[in-house]
């Protein structure tokens, strides 16, 4: 035998990757062997776990009846959208935890309709979530989001969540300065424009007076286009504060409300049947498995 014809010790034999690949596919075989006939000797068992799967399954869609889901649009004047998103997250942390009355308490609505809210959430127009919102501008909309089991409730917990925001402590606090400084603005301008609409009677009456007269007399005691002037910039000043008082008095304001849906909405009864029973099949494999294993253990 020539060296050529010694098999060196990388060499793979078609034979031996056949006999590979047959071991592996009767391994496969009898695994599969063994789960029925394990399924087989505890087949009651097995059924009661796919039964009981489904049974959950349907219990769950039981326990989530249908509902009603609404969303209102609002922009914020004052604090940043994520602590928005921080002050409707904590109302809902009380709603998972069944604290209605912790939610009727923050909202001043009775217990019976804040049972009713099954969750509130904040989130972008585009329905992003805001757990992790960087922006520090103000002026940006935003969505807050309801689910409800009782459609009657919609209007009164929009305005419920409106004044809650807008009540809140510090938000009350900032706002209350901001409204005295600028009713005290808008009285200061009032009484500015009370005293160049004397000083505009004056002038026109000393016009009217001096055009009576020779024509070599001349009063330069007012200059009219200086009160105009003031007059406008007054005028812009006093309609920036008004506009203030409309639309950023509060710290977040209404742009679209909730709308009422006419019909409810509910989760398919497939899905969670189908997770039960996908639940309950796994269950009753590996019970019947170790019954098996341990039965074949004991006979040996």
């Amino acid at each position: 035998m020539t060296e050529s014809d010694v098999p060196s010790g990388d060499y793979i034999s078609l034979a031996l990757i056949k006999n590979a690949v047959l071991d592996f596919f009767s391994l496969i075989f009898r695994g599969l062997d063994f789960i029925i006939d394990a399924i087989s000797y505890k087949k009651i068992l097995f059924f009661i776990c796919c039964i009981a799967g489904l049974l959950a399954g349907y219990g769950y869609h039981y326990l989530h009846p249908a509902y009603y889901e609404t969303e209102m649009i609002v922009y914020q004047n004052d604090l940043t959208r994520k602590a928005f998103y921080e002050i409707i997250n904590n109302l809902d942390n009380l709603l998972l935890s069944q604290s209605y009355n912790g939610v009727a308490s923050e909202l001043h609505i009775s217990p019976a309709v804040s049972g009713k809210i099954l969750h509130i959430e904040a989130v972008g127009v585009n329905n992003e979530s805001l757990s992790t919102d960087t922006s520090t501008k103000a002026g940006l909309t935003f969505k807050i989001q309801a689910k409800t089991n009782d459609k009657s409730i919609i209007k009164p917990l929009q305005t419920a969540l409106l004044n809650y925001l807008n009540n809140n402590p510090y938000i009350a606090r900032v706002k209350e300065g901001e409204k005295k400084i600028y009713r005290d603005k808008l009285q200061f301008i009032n009484l500015e424009q009370q005293r160049l609409d004397s000083l505009k009677e004056i002038y026109n009456r000393t016009l009217a007076t001096s055009m009576r007269m020779p024509t070599t007399f001349y009063n330069n005691a007012l200059d009219p286009a200086e009160l105009y002037r003031q007059s406008s910039a007054l005028d812009n000043q006093k309609e920036a504060i008004l506009r203030w008082f409309n639309y950023e008095s509060e710290a977040v304001v209404l742009v679209d409300g909730f709308k009422i849906p006419a019909n409810p909405q509910s989760a398919s009864v497939k899905i969670p049947m189908a997770i039960g029973l996908a639940a309950g099949i796994v269950l009753g494999l590996l019970l019947s498995l170790l019954a098996a294993i341990k039965n074949k253990v004991a006979a040996g």
